[in-house]
């Protein structure tokens, strides 16, 4: 796919429409095509993309051509994407960009321990509120992302506005808009919420997975009530086995002031007799 002046132009002045149009290739070839694209205009281009798509060609493109969209980003979108690449492609493309840029990355990624941030899955499938069905299942069948029967609908802004159900998708025409058949959205959990803090929220009754958003509130992930009882349970066997180590402490050195009072007092008894 050659990029001459004319492409060029269309690319710049119509990025919504070349993001439709583009998204069609593999992402491998998509990576290739779009690293001859000036990274502003890329980012423009990514900005109207399917976050999954997105990324497949993030990670398809070198580090420095990759780092240079990424600056094109706010904070909030860059991280988003970022968390759902894997470890090692994450930290490549983080040293590739500028010092500061890369430290607010480091620093937005690294939630608190314990935090809901530090435990969600970022690697959620979800579609644009201006998509047709046939357009979501499409990238239902490209996506790598697991794709579960509820399909998440975000916005511009990457706000969660809406669930879509796949049946739903299936019994519907091609062209019927999404934002048409999708539900209101379900309750949201802060990612800088403390897991201790969520496990009691009523929506666990009916739901094993809950969506999580940043403190903008971008759609950034999911938790899983699974995990989220696992890390609770470990934190709460670690903090008996300390319980534990610390009252076995304790009952040592209580023997050991017993058994110095002891010899004490039989020293101090034998003193007296000797006189």
């Amino acid at each position: 796919m050659p990029v001459n002046s004319l492409s060029l132009h269309y690319l710049q002045n119509h990025p919504q429409d070349a993001a439709r149009a583009l998204e069609q290739f593999e992402p491998e070839d998509l990576a290739n095509y779009l690293e001859m694209i000036p990274a502003e205009s890329t980012a423009d281009i990514f900005r109207h993309m399917i976050p999954s798509r997105t990324v497949s060609c993030l990670i398809n493109m070198n580090a420095d051509k990759a780092s240079g969209i990424l600056e094109q980003f706010s904070i909030e979108r860059a991280t988003s994407l970022l968390r759902r690449m894997n470890m090692d492609i994450r930290k490549e493309v983080i040293m590739a960009m500028s010092p500061v840029f890369a430290n607010m990355m480091r620093v937005v990624l690294k939630y608190p321990n314990g935090t809901v941030g530090q435990f969600m899955n970022p690697n959620v499938f979800a579609v644009r509120e201006d998509m047709y069905t046939d357009d979501v299942l499409n990238a239902v069948r490209d996506s790598s992302d697991q794709v579960r029967s509820e399909i998440y609908v975000i916005n511009g802004r990457q706000q969660l506005v809406g669930v879509v159900f796949i049946r739903d998708l299936l019994t519907e025409g091609p062209r019927t808009p999404v934002k048409n058949i999708m539900q209101n959205p379900e309750v949201t959990i802060a990612a800088r919420s403390s897991l201790a803090s969520v496990q009691d929220h009523p929506e666990w009754k009916y739901k094993e997975i809950l969506p999580v958003v940043d403190h903008m509130g971008m759609f950034i992930g999911v938790l899983k009530r699974g995990v989220m009882l696992d890390v609770l349970t470990n934190i709460e066997d670690g903090a008996q086995q300390q319980d534990e180590f610390t009252n076995t402490a304790l009952a040592m050195v209580e023997l050991f002031w017993d058994t110095c009072s002891d010899l004490l007092a039989l020293e101090e008894v034998t003193a007296k007799k000797r006189k």
